[in-house]
């Protein structure tokens, strides 16, 4: 009597503590469900701000998503639940100088180098580009080793590295921009202009008319291959766990196929906005 007595009692005690455990669980479960909303919430409010420029077909404010290499980059983030804003600079100078001092988070499109990734977390490249000479078709120009350059006029763009920067005796004048150089090249202020040849054609056809551009041409070799990435400053710490999480945004952007689809896409011209006609125009086009 007195042993059905006291197992009564402990079989009491163990299903209010049941009834304490369950309680305690489900009050886990709710805080469980309520930190992780939280989280969701936090990572799909977060956004980065990148420095960007005009380098058509990868980046331009003139091109569907900013151009292809933004595109690229904003997909990549999204996948992992990040936004992205660009803030545009029409001196690469200046755009590399906000990334650095942390006043932006990071920038695109940028090759390695010593001094950059000792400042910056690289991406995975984004995308790979091949540099060559553009030189005007009546020139004489012609170069087997960096060092040929010595003898010619050779244009830069401020921002940008060159992998022949150093060679002795090659000096390099150089401007703010791209089409700055380029109109340098048709006016014969300089004698060749590195450049990417995608980027360089398609600035060429976006800015010149095809008088111009039949002007110039390109050496017949490749003088390097580069891969371009996205960079993120060391000055904000939180950036060595997000190059990771863009990192694998674009691993899965490759392999879905769309990365390759969007660069495509690029060369087709499938990013170029159509320009705006004004109303004179458009009445001479309806006129019989």
């Amino acid at each position: 009597m007195a042993i059905r007595l006291l197992v009564g009692c402990w079989s009491e005690k163990w299903k209010k503590a049941g009834r304490c455990c369950r309680h305690w669980a489900a009050v886990s479960v709710i805080a469980l469900t309520l930190s992780s909303s939280a989280a969701l919430t936090f990572a799909a409010g977060v956004t980065v701000r990148l420095a960007n420029g005009e380098w058509p077909p990868y980046q331009s404010k003139t091109l569907k998503h900013d151009g292809v290499a933004s595109h690229i980059v904003t997909e990549a983030f999204g996948i992992v639940g990040v936004n992205v804003q660009y803030v545009f600079f029409d001196s690469w100078k200046r755009a590399y100088a906000e990334a650095l001092s942390g006043n932006l988070d990071g920038s695109l499109l940028w090759s390695p180098s010593v001094d950059r990734e000792a400042q910056f977390y690289f991406s995975q490249p984004v995308v790979m580009g091949e540099s060559v000479f553009f030189h005007r078709v009546d020139s004489d120009f012609t170069w087997s080793s960096f060092t040929d350059l010595k003898h010619y006029r050779v244009g830069g763009t401020l921002g940008y590295s060159y992998q022949f920067e150093g060679t002795e005796g090659v000096q390099i004048e150089r401007v703010s921009s791209d089409e700055i150089n380029f109109t340098k090249l048709l006016r014969k202020r300089i004698d060749v202009f590195p450049s990417d040849k995608d980027a360089g054609y398609a600035l060429l056809y976006e800015l010149f008319p095809p008088e111009d551009v039949a002007q110039l041409t390109i050496s017949p070799h490749v003088y390097n291959s580069t891969t371009y990435h996205l960079i993120l400053t060391r000055a904000l710490p939180v950036n060595k766990e997000r190059v990771k999480q863009f990192n694998e945004g674009l691993r899965q952007l490759k392999e879905s196929g769309l990365l390759d689809r969007y660069l495509e896409d690029s060369r087709r011209g499938a990013y170029r906005l159509p320009q705006a006609v004004s109303e004179e125009e458009s009445e001479k086009a309806a006129s019989p």
